[in-house]
């Protein structure tokens, strides 16, 4: 009796033949490969969520980036509106008070220690060869009630004679180029310190100084609005003086 063998048909079903079995299986690709295909003998293709997956992927990621992007632009815009509220606040203290520079003072130093993120803020005036505090924020401690020297070996110091701004890292650790701030430094517990001096025609009446009680530089959008605040500072004891 003839043996009965098993092929595979085109459309993947089996068949059965009748006749010699010549050990032989016929295996036929799917789909059929046309001539000078460069698909794969036995390509099957994709399943159809794969395409779908990777679309939704892509989507998610772009969403993601336009988010952040948006959030940034929405961080810059609530910043820049918050130092114009404060500019203008200030010179309505200007205004307001053109015989007495202290409400100004006062605005400026609190105003500075909230968006500088300072823990310390003094307002410092020079006077002959020493160097007073004049308005205060934060509970550091401080040279108060008695005059520092105008030299150059505290940072405070060296804002005024060099009427430049002056940033150090870690005050503690600058002995050699500020003795006498770093001890004052070492002694009152701040670390990060940033003086902006309050230049008028060229001359610098003072300073403001920022402190930080850990190392942590200030960025340069505060070391601009500090010096938005010294001009306006500067311009209020002129008025007073006139």
């Amino acid at each position: 009796m003839p043996e009965t063998a098993q092929r595979l048909d085109s459309d993947g079903g089996r068949r059965h033949h009748k006749g010699p079995v010549d050990g032989t299986a016929v295996l036929s690709p799917w789909p059929p490969a046309a001539s000078g295909s460069a698909l794969p003998r036995f390509w099957r293709p994709p399943p159809p969520h794969t395409e779908t997956f990777a679309d939704q992927a892509a989507i998610a990621i772009e969403n993601a980036r336009l988010l952040t992007e948006l959030q940034t632009k929405n961080a810059t815009l609530r910043e820049a509106l918050e130092q114009q509220t404060a500019t203008a606040e200030i010179l309505r203290a200007i205004t307001s008070s053109p015989s007495d520079v202290m409400p100004v003072l006062n605005a400026v130093a609190e105003r500075a220690a909230r968006m500088c993120e300072a823990q310390v803020v003094d307002i410092v005036f020079a006077e002959g060869e020493a160097m007073h505090v004049v308005a205060t924020v934060g509970e550091l401690g401080r040279p108060a009630g008695r005059p520092v020297p105008l030299d150059r070996s505290t940072v405070m110091g060296r804002s005024i004679v060099d009427g430049c701004t002056v940033q150090v890292a870690d005050l503690q650790s600058a002995d050699e180029e500020f003795p006498s701030g770093s001890r004052m430094a070492r002694e009152h517990g701040h670390r990060t310190i940033l003086a902006v001096p309050l230049l008028r025609q060229g001359h610098a009446l003072g300073t403001i100084l920022v402190r930080r009680t850990e190392v942590r530089p200030f960025a340069p959008k505060h070391v601009e609005l500090l010096t938005t605040f010294a001009g306006q500072v500067a311009l209020a004891i002129e008025n007073v003086r006139l």
